[in-house]
């Protein structure tokens, strides 16, 4: 037996006993699994965007706060505390 005729029998015995359903559900099951990490991927990214603006607008919140007290400090006559510096311009100080 050649090596053609051995590779023509390994197919027709795969074929012959269900290879091809096999071979079908096999990548089936593949494609299932990357369509799945793809809409758990999504669904991250959707997470982390909706965190972002959640943040963005608790930032502005507390900003608006911060501002509003100082305003009612002047308005009431006393001096408020300068601006902190904000860590990025610390560094680069001597």
């Amino acid at each position: 037996m050649t090596t053609g005729q051995l590779v023509v029998a390994i197919v027709t015995a795969l074929l012959g006993t269900g290879g091809l359903a096999w071979a079908r559900a096999l990548l089936k099951g593949v494609g299932s699994v990357r369509a799945g990490v793809r809409a758990t991927e999504r669904a991250a990214v959707a997470d982390l965007a909706q965190r972002a603006a959640d943040a963005e607008d608790d930032r502005d919140f507390w900003r608006d706060q911060y501002n509003d007290a100082r305003a009612e400090l002047r308005e009431a006559g006393a001096t408020p505390k300068p601006y902190p510096i904000p860590p990025s311009q610390r560094r680069r100080q001597p």
